[in-house]
């Protein structure tokens, strides 16, 4: 029957039933015009590399005047192809080599204050399009507001006497984590990009590294990496690179941990990151986990905070009970990031945004914070 047919007649007639559908770690593809399944995924530009095909059907039917065909096929995404420890140690052994050395900056300089700058949900790669959105948004316009709110909080924190600074990294500074056969989160959550993967983490690898230049020269730098819900996996290659890269900078501290927490003590005061409220018990959990993941660091310090990422919206909430708790601040930090099409349909398209940065005093905790709003 196919030999009676031309095929470019079938692709005219029915390329309206040729579609791939997108689940979490599933695609589902249908197209008339495929005779096999090789020919399917070869259209579908799907790689069998990182796919297996769980199930398929190739149906033909009707006459030679009215011929219909449909090649489908069910496909799961597998698993690593690469050994991941194998090509990490690799990666590090490389990346050593290039390493600079550099010698501590600021080795008679002994402030009394610790700033902290807060540039969360960044999401670099994101697109929106005025039109739709009610605003332009991509990766230039990211790392302008990026550059302009660093730039901006450090120089109102000009007056205190700086001598460490905390710059959390990851927070979904990227936008999309699993970016094969299409961009989407970790947890496959289908996203709109402006750019390719590899251009995408290159120039956000670039961004943050020019970030640390110049903070380093105010002061020595602590880096926390705090894994997102859009960026889990590249937050955490983002912070190998970083840690590799600064190995012989005696400015700079990276803490890569797998851990999805992390905790920085300065003095007198505490401070717990995370992106997001680890369960549905929301904040209460998280005051809970903090004496019982660092039970020294609590019980030496005086102020203790949580600051977080995720709703994307100012909010601090404070709960002190005598029995359980001192007085533990939960902090959501704002972002800068766009809206896409998606949040517009949705109408969330939120308070002004911003970032924010906050200053610590040896003796006292939090004496100030600051914010930067987008203009």
């Amino acid at each position: 029957m196919r030999d009676e047919l031309d095929l470019q007649d079938v692709i005219a007639k029915q390329a309206r039933k040729e579609e791939i559908i997108f689940k979490k770690g599933e695609i589902i593809a249908t197209c008339p015009v495929s005779s096999n399944v090789e020919e399917l995924l070869k259209r579908f530009e799907i790689d069998p590399e990182y796919w297996d095909v769980t199930k398929q059907t190739i149906n033909e039917w009707g006459s030679a005047a009215n011929y219909n065909r449909q090649c489908k096929a069910w496909l799961t995404a597998k698993g690593d192809i690469l050994d991941w420890p194998t090509f990490k140690a690799q990666l590090i052994e490389d990346i050593k080599t290039i390493s600079p050395k550099v010698k501590l900056k600021h080795a008679k300089k002994k402030g009394k204050a610790c700033l902290e700058v807060d540039i969360f949900d960044l999401h670099l790669g994101k697109l929106g399009w005025k039109e739709e959105t009610g605003e332009n948004y991509d990766k230039n316009i990211a790392r302008d507001r990026f550059l302009k709110a660093m730039h901006a909080l450090c120089e109102y924190a000009r007056p205190f006497d700086i001598e460490q600074i905390v710059f959390p990294v990851g927070n979904d500074f990227f936008n999309s984590d699993k970016d094969y056969p299409f961009p989407q989160t970790t947890a496959g959550t289908p996203q709109e990009n402006d750019s390719p993967w590899q251009k995408s983490f290159r120039e956000g690898r670039q961004l943050i590294c020019q970030a640390v230049e110049f903070l380093s020269d105010i002061a020595p730098v602590h880096i926390p990496i705090i894994p997102g819900n859009h960026d889990r996996q590249k937050s955490f290659y983002l912070g190998d690179v970083l840690d590799v890269k600064y190995e012989n900078d005696k400015n700079v501290t990276v803490d890569n941990t797998a851990h999805p927490r992390k905790y920085y003590r300065y003095h007198n005061t505490m401070i717990g990151y995370t992106h997001g409220r680890p369960s549905s018990e929301g904040e209460q959990r998280l005051l809970l986990l903090m004496p019982q993941e660092q039970p020294v660091m609590f019980s030496q310090t005086k102020f203790r905070e949580w600051h977080l990422g995720d709703i994307h919206h100012k909010r601090k909430i404070k709960i002190r009970d005598e029995e359980d708790f001192s007085g533990i601040v939960l902090r959501y930090m704002r972002t800068l990031k766009g809206t896409d099409s998606w949040e517009s349909e949705k109408g969330y398209h939120g308070a002004i945004k911003g970032a924010e940065a906050h200053v610590f005093n040896r003796v006292h905790g939090p004496v100030a914070s600051f914010n930067y709003n987008v203009e």
